[in-house]
C-alpha cells in the first residue's frame, strides 16, 4: 500500500507538472505572438521603404513562420490535448492555419498546386492560396517608385477590398478575410491575435507602396518645379494644379478648397503638410473674386509659394 501510495502521488505529481507546463507554454506563446503583432503595427505606423519589406507571401516569411514554429511547439508540448476540441479559440485556429499551410507547402515542394477539395476545407485552401499569391504579388510591385506608384494607383481606383480587385494588397485583405470567415473563432476578438500577424505582411507591404509613391510624384514635382519657377502665379498654378489632376489626384479628396488625403485600408500617400496646405491656398486663390488668384481681375500678387517637398520620404 505505501508503494502504491507513493506511486499515485509520483504520477498526481507528474500530472500536475505536466499541466503546468502545457498552461506556461500556452500563455507564453499567446504572450509573445501579441506582443509581435503588435510590433508589427508600430513598424507599419513608423513607416517603412522598399528595402524594409520582411518577407513574401511565401510560407517562409517571417510571420509565417512564426507562426509555424508556434504550431510546431504547441503541437508536441500538448500532445494528445492538441487533438482535442476545447482548445483556446487562438489555438485552434493556429492549428487549423498549420494544418492548411502545410498542405500547401507540401504541394509546392512537390510543383504541384494545393488539393483541391470541397467544402469549408477546400474554399479555405482556396482563400489561403490567394491570400499568399497576393503577398507574392506585393514584393514584386516595389521594384521601382514608379511601379509602386501604378499599383498603388490601381489601389485607389479599385477603392475596395474584394475577389474582384485588381490591386494584390486589396486582393489579400480580401482573401484573409474569407478566411478568417472559414477557420477563425465565430467571436472575433478570441482569436484576434493570429489575424493581425497574418495582416501584417499586407500593412507593411500596402505601407511601403505608398511610401514609394511618394518618392516617385516628389520626384515629378521637382521637374515641375524647375518648370514653374520664374513663371507668374497665375501660369503656375494652373500648372501646379494639372500636375495634380493628372498625376496626384486619385490620393487626395477636395471638399470646397480644402484638399487632404484619401486612405485606403486606414493608410495613404504621405503627402506633406506644407502641400496639402498649399494646394489648399491655391484653390482658395483661383476661386474667390479679389484676391489676385487666378479667376481674379485684380492686380497680380505673390501667391503662395510652392513648397520644395510634397510627400514625406522616410
Amino acid at each position: 500500500q505505501t508503494i502504491a501510495a507513493q506511486t499515485s502521488g509520483v504520477t498526481e505529481s507528474i500530472n500536475r507538472f505536466q499541466s503546468n507546463y502545457r498552461t506556461q507554454a500556452l500563455r507564453q506563446w499567446r504572450d509573445f505572438l501579441t506582443g509581435l503583432s503588435q510590433e508589427g503595427k508600430v513598424s507599419a505606423q513608423r513607416g517603412i521603404g522598399r528595402d524594409g519589406v520582411v518577407g513574401g507571401g511565401k510560407i517562409e516569411s517571417p510571420f509565417h513562420r512564426v507562426i509555424d514554429a508556434a504550431s510546431s511547439n504547441l503541437s508536441a508540448i500538448l500532445g494528445d490535448s492538441w487533438q482535442r476540441d476545447d482548445l483556446d479559440p487562438w489555438v485552434k485556429t493556429l492549428k487549423r492555419y498549420a494544418a492548411l499551410s502545410a498542405k500547401i507547402a507540401d504541394a509546392q515542394k512537390a510543383g504541384k498546386t494545393a488539393p483541391q477539395e470541397g467544402g469549408k476545407e477546400g474554399e479555405a485552401l482556396k482563400y489561403l492560396t490567394t491570400y499568399l499569391n497576393a503577398l507574392d504579388q506585393i514584393r514584386g510591385e516595389l521594384s521601382t517608385p514608379e511601379k509602386s506608384f501604378a499599383s498603388a494607383k490601381k489601389g485607389f481606383e479599385d477603392v475596395e477590398a474584394s475577389a474582384n480587385a485588381s490591386q494584390p494588397v486589396l486582393k489579400a485583405w480580401w482573401a484573409l478575410n474569407m478566411l478568417r470567415d472559414r477557420i477563425g473563432s465565430p467571436q472575433k476578438e478570441d482569436d484576434s491575435l493570429i489575424w493581425l500577424l497574418l495582416q501584417r505582411p499586407i500593412t507593411l507591404g500596402w505601407k511601403a507602396i505608398l511610401n514609394e509613391s511618394g518618392k516617385y510624384l516628389q520626384q515629378q514635382w521637382e521637374g515641375l518645379l524647375l518648370e514653374v519657377k520664374d513663371l507668374e502665379p497665375g501660369p503656375r498654378g494652373g500648372k501646379i494644379i494639372a500636375f495634380v489632376n493628372q498625376s496626384a489626384a486619385v490620393f487626395l479628396t477636395r471638399h470646397r478648397s480644402s484638399w487632404t488625403a484619401r486612405r485606403i485600408l486606414d493608410q495613404a500617400v504621405p503627402f506633406t503638410d506644407s502641400f496639402l496646405n498649399y494646394l489648399s491656398r491655391l484653390s482658395l486663390d483661383a476661386i474667390k473674386p479679389g484676391t489676385g488668384g487666378l479667376a481674379s481681375s485684380q492686380p497680380v500678387l505673390p501667391g503662395p509659394q510652392p513648397p520644395a517637398f510634397i510627400a514625406r520620404i522616410s
